[in-house]
């Protein structure tokens, strides 16, 4: 099943995109933050909104894990791994755990009180919804 899904190489979409703010920043309880010094440009996305992620990089797919865009890519895998698994459907009880790990990864680059950290949690709490 995990070769079926990467076949359809998903993470492609994200080349030369950018992580962009939700909200408009004045929204955002550190929409005032987005630059601090201690902020670590990782995999080439830069300190400030809008992080860019450059498809042609050879750090593209690693820099994934350090924007929200990681954690959909998880949740695709989950929502297809459960339907295509049948989770739930079955006599016993399945057990699936799901991380979602970019979470730690923006609090170690930017800080657990950043613009992104906020933007990264609105993120998954949307994840975490559908």
């Amino acid at each position: 099943m995990g070769k079926q899904w990467n076949a359809q190489k998903l993470a492609d979409k994200y080349k030369d995109t950018s992580w962009e703010l939700l909200k408009d920043a004045s929204t955002y309880l550190f929409g005032e933050d987005d630059d601090r010094p201690f902020e670590v440009d990782m995999f080439g996305l830069g300190t400030t909104f809008p992080h860019p992620v450059k498809g042609d990089s050879k750090y593209f797919y690693a820099s994934l894990i350090a924007t929200p865009f990681g954690d959909e890519l998880n949740a695709n895998f989950a929502k297809t791994l459960m339907k295509e698994e049948k989770l739930g459907q079955g006599e016993h009880t399945d057990y699936m755990a799901i991380s979602f790990s970019v979470t730690d990864y923006i609090g170690h680059l930017y800080g657990p009180s950043s613009l992104e950290a906020e933007d990264n949690v609105l993120r998954v709490d949307r994840l975490l919804a559908d």
